[in-house]
């Protein structure tokens, strides 16, 4: 297998390390930035709107948003994005907790599961808001992407690559499922 990184954004890591910088002053409330925190080679962010998921082909109306780079070394692993704005990309936020750790875990299933394939694929970041989904897409330029849950990490299923439409239908009855109460 081969997994191709998109390139990021040049500026990309100097407006991350001066956001981040900024924040150390915290890291007693921030266990990603304790210690010794480095960040990791960034995922682009897609996302994909209700409109979009209705469509035919719905990847095809995933936008992406931003980049997510890994903050790894401090006492838990953390997310930190930068988003695009009509301004230029600006920092949003630091991720802490299941969802940081469970994206960790993802990328080395994907890596293990995935060794033994020709193909090449491009890790990604998706959200889809409307269903309160996260995923690690594994894109396929060739078509067959696959895609790792995230959001699922309160019941800590067996991570598990598959295609999107299951993922979206689970997800859907869950967001369904939740409203009712």
């Amino acid at each position: 297998m081969t997994i191709h990184t998109q390139d990021a954004p040049k500026s990309g890591r100097r407006i991350l390390h001066a956001a981040l910088g900024r924040r150390l002053h915290r890291a007693a409330h921030m266990p990603s930035l304790r210690g010794e925190p480095k960040s990791g080679h960034p995922l682009p962010l897609y996302r994909l709107t209700e409109h979009g998921l209705a469509q035919d082909v719905p990847l095809a109306h995933a936008r992406r948003i931003g980049w997510q780079y890994p903050v790894i070394g401090g006492d838990l692993p953390g997310l930190a994005s930068l988003r695009r704005t009509a301004g230029g990309l600006r920092y949003a936020s630091l991720i802490e907790g299941p969802l940081a750790q469970r994206l960790l875990d993802a990328a080395l299933l994907a890596e293990q599961n995935l060794a033994k394939h020709e193909a090449e694929f491009q890790p990604r970041r998706l959200q889809i808001p409307s269903l309160q989904a996260e995923l690690l897409w594994m894109y396929r330029p060739r078509g067959g992407s696959l895609f790792v849950s995230l959001s699922e990490a309160r019941q800590a299923p067996e991570l598990a690559l598959e295609t999107l439409r299951p993922i979206v239908t689970r997800a859907s009855k869950r967001l369904k499922a939740s409203r009712k109460r």
